[in-house]
């Protein structure tokens, strides 16, 4: 999965070169399952957009 991180406030999107293979942990929780992790910017308004790769 290639996941970009989006700046809602700045209009900015910054690229995470990473691929990473998620697996579900509940209905609502997905986690790596290299249980690698994304740091994001200590800002407000962040999001995480995720893209299926096949």
């Amino acid at each position: 999965m290639h996941r970009p991180i989006i700046d809602t406030w700045n209009m900015n999107i910054t690229p995470v070169e990473k691929q990473f293979t998620i697996e579900k942990l509940n209905r609502y929780s997905f986690i790596d399952k290299d249980k690698s992790k994304i740091q994001f910017p200590n800002k407000p308004y962040m999001a995480l957009r995720i893209k299926r790769v096949d």
